[in-house]
Protein backbone atom coordinates (compact mmCIF):
# COMPACT_ATOMS: atom_id res chain seq x y z
CA UNK A 1 0.00 0.00 0.00
CA UNK A 2 2.79 2.70 0.70
CA UNK A 3 4.47 1.83 -2.81
CA UNK A 4 0.91 2.52 -4.42
CA UNK A 5 0.37 5.78 -1.74
CA UNK A 6 3.80 6.88 -2.71
CA UNK A 7 3.69 6.24 -6.68
CA UNK A 8 -0.21 8.32 -6.68
CA UNK A 9 1.18 11.09 -4.40
CA UNK A 10 4.40 11.53 -6.79
CA UNK A 11 1.93 11.27 -10.14
CA UNK A 12 -0.90 13.57 -8.44
CA UNK A 13 1.71 16.11 -7.84
CA UNK A 14 3.34 16.38 -11.43
CA UNK A 15 -0.01 16.38 -12.49
CA UNK A 16 -0.48 19.58 -10.87
CA UNK A 17 2.84 21.03 -11.65
CA UNK A 18 1.94 20.58 -14.99
CA UNK A 19 -1.25 22.09 -14.71
CA UNK A 20 0.13 24.67 -12.96
CA UNK A 21 2.72 25.29 -15.60
CA UNK A 22 0.39 25.50 -18.99
CA UNK A 23 -3.12 26.94 -17.29
CA UNK A 24 -3.54 30.78 -17.93
CA UNK A 25 -4.09 33.13 -15.08
CA UNK A 26 -7.63 33.24 -14.17
CA UNK A 27 -8.71 29.52 -15.34
CA UNK A 28 -11.93 29.10 -13.52
CA UNK A 29 -11.36 25.63 -12.49
CA UNK A 30 -8.66 27.37 -9.75
CA UNK A 31 -11.30 29.52 -8.62
CA UNK A 32 -12.23 28.27 -4.92
CA UNK A 33 -14.81 30.52 -4.73
CA UNK A 34 -16.63 30.63 -8.09
CA UNK A 35 -17.41 33.09 -10.63
CA UNK A 36 -19.81 34.67 -12.48
CA UNK A 37 -20.68 34.81 -15.89
CA UNK A 38 -19.49 38.09 -16.74
CA UNK A 39 -16.19 37.62 -15.09
CA UNK A 40 -15.46 34.23 -17.02
CA UNK A 41 -16.93 36.14 -20.25
CA UNK A 42 -14.33 38.65 -19.59
CA UNK A 43 -11.67 35.85 -19.38
CA UNK A 44 -12.68 34.25 -22.18
CA UNK A 45 -11.84 37.59 -24.49
CA UNK A 46 -7.91 35.85 -24.56
CA UNK A 47 -8.07 33.35 -27.24
CA UNK A 48 -4.87 32.07 -26.01
CA UNK A 49 -6.54 31.29 -22.64
CA UNK A 50 -9.42 29.73 -23.97
CA UNK A 51 -6.47 27.57 -26.28
CA UNK A 52 -4.72 26.55 -23.66
CA UNK A 53 -8.32 25.80 -20.84
CA UNK A 54 -9.41 23.88 -24.37
CA UNK A 55 -6.32 22.13 -25.33
CA UNK A 56 -2.82 21.09 -22.76
CA UNK A 57 -5.00 22.18 -19.61
CA UNK A 58 -8.23 20.32 -20.47
CA UNK A 59 -6.14 17.10 -21.07
CA UNK A 60 -3.89 17.38 -18.18
CA UNK A 61 -7.23 17.79 -15.84
CA UNK A 62 -8.87 14.73 -16.94
CA UNK A 63 -6.44 12.70 -16.00
CA UNK A 64 -5.44 14.72 -12.46
CA UNK A 65 -8.70 14.11 -10.70
CA UNK A 66 -8.75 10.25 -10.94
CA UNK A 67 -5.11 10.19 -9.89
CA UNK A 68 -6.23 12.80 -6.86
CA UNK A 69 -9.12 10.88 -5.94
CA UNK A 70 -7.32 7.36 -6.10
CA UNK A 71 -4.38 9.08 -3.97
CA UNK A 72 -6.71 10.03 -0.92
CA UNK A 73 -8.50 7.13 -0.99
CA UNK A 74 -5.60 5.74 0.40
CA UNK A 75 -5.17 8.02 2.65
CA UNK A 76 -8.88 9.17 4.05
CA UNK A 77 -10.70 6.61 6.82
CA UNK A 78 -12.83 4.17 5.15
CA UNK A 79 -16.27 5.87 6.37
CA UNK A 80 -14.73 9.11 3.87
CA UNK A 81 -13.94 7.17 0.84
CA UNK A 82 -16.83 8.55 -1.24
CA UNK A 83 -15.33 12.12 -1.09
CA UNK A 84 -12.83 11.64 -3.37
CA UNK A 85 -14.87 9.79 -5.62
CA UNK A 86 -17.63 12.98 -5.40
CA UNK A 87 -14.86 15.13 -6.12
CA UNK A 88 -13.19 13.27 -9.42
CA UNK A 89 -17.12 13.32 -10.10
CA UNK A 90 -17.94 16.82 -10.07
CA UNK A 91 -14.60 18.11 -11.00
CA UNK A 92 -15.10 15.89 -14.67
CA UNK A 93 -18.68 17.58 -15.01
CA UNK A 94 -16.94 20.45 -14.40
CA UNK A 95 -14.58 20.35 -16.93
CA UNK A 96 -17.21 19.47 -19.29
CA UNK A 97 -19.72 22.17 -18.63
CA UNK A 98 -16.33 24.40 -18.74
CA UNK A 99 -15.55 22.53 -22.19
CA UNK A 100 -18.79 23.41 -23.54
CA UNK A 101 -18.39 26.86 -23.22
CA UNK A 102 -15.27 26.84 -24.76
CA UNK A 103 -16.26 25.65 -27.49
CA UNK A 104 -19.49 27.31 -27.96
CA UNK A 105 -17.72 31.19 -27.51
CA UNK A 106 -18.03 31.59 -31.08
CA UNK A 107 -21.58 30.84 -31.34
CA UNK A 108 -22.21 32.98 -28.38
CA UNK A 109 -23.36 29.92 -26.11
CA UNK A 110 -23.62 31.29 -22.91
CA UNK A 111 -21.92 30.11 -19.32
CA UNK A 112 -23.83 27.44 -17.64
CA UNK A 113 -25.36 28.29 -14.21
CA UNK A 114 -23.90 25.49 -13.18
CA UNK A 115 -20.40 26.34 -13.91
CA UNK A 116 -19.46 27.73 -10.86
CA UNK A 117 -21.29 26.06 -8.50
CA UNK A 118 -19.65 22.54 -9.50
CA UNK A 119 -16.08 24.23 -9.05
CA UNK A 120 -16.95 25.80 -5.57
CA UNK A 121 -18.47 22.05 -4.85
CA UNK A 122 -15.67 20.46 -6.14
CA UNK A 123 -13.03 22.18 -3.96
CA UNK A 124 -15.37 21.82 -0.69
CA UNK A 125 -15.08 17.89 -1.36
CA UNK A 126 -11.67 18.18 -1.84
CA UNK A 127 -11.53 20.03 1.68
CA UNK A 128 -13.24 17.87 3.23
CA UNK A 129 -11.51 14.92 2.12
CA UNK A 130 -8.28 16.40 3.12
CA UNK A 131 -10.28 17.52 6.16
CA UNK A 132 -10.64 13.41 7.10
CA UNK A 133 -7.39 12.55 5.84
CA UNK A 134 -5.84 14.81 8.50
CA UNK A 135 -8.67 13.58 11.14
CA UNK A 136 -6.89 9.58 10.20
CA UNK A 137 -3.54 11.21 11.11
CA UNK A 138 -4.51 12.83 14.20
CA UNK A 139 -6.21 9.84 15.50
CA UNK A 140 -3.15 7.31 14.69
CA UNK A 141 -1.14 9.94 16.49
CA UNK A 142 -3.02 10.76 19.54
CA UNK A 143 -3.05 9.24 22.80
CA UNK A 144 -2.46 5.19 22.94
Amino acid sequence: MNSLRLFLGGMAALLFVGLLAVSPQGLPDIRVFGYSPPEIDAWAQDGQAVELASGPVFALDMLFPAVLAAFLITLVPRWATLLPIVYAALDYCENFVLQGYYVGLDAGLPLSPWASALTQAKWLAVALAVGAMLWRIARAKGPR
